[in-house]
């Protein structure tokens, strides 16, 4: 069923058991990283497992890190792909001779 112009697909926003939901798992947060700590240092563990644990802690701790991908187009680098992505005017203007340099 096609939406109404004008009108909200979602009238009625999220549910609000999405937030509830949320708000009970946000109150094992402490028992829930002590646990994967505990994990991390059994060494009854499996290596799989411990690996895992780090992993979840430092991913929640610092972010995961940056990844790079390469997009290629009948193996040569895509250009004007980047243009698509809304950027602000500030931002272009700091990030435009990069995209430049880089485009060469």
């Amino acid at each position: 069923m096609p939406f109404k112009k004008g009108k909200s697909g979602n009238p009625g926003g999220r549910p609000k058991e999405i937030t509830h939901v949320r708000e009970l798992a946000r109150q094992h947060t402490t028992s829930a990283v002590e646990t994967l700590v505990q994990i991390m240092h059994d060494p009854k563990e499996k290596g799989q497992a411990r690996v895992s644990a780090a992993k979840e802690l430092l991913d929640r701790g610092f972010g995961r890190p940056p990844q790079d991908i390469d997009v290629k187009s009948d193996g040569k680098a895509l250009q004007s792909g980047v243009l698509a992505i809304p950027v602000l005017q500030g931002e272009w203007e700091q990030i435009a001779p990069t995209m430049q340099s880089h485009g060469k």
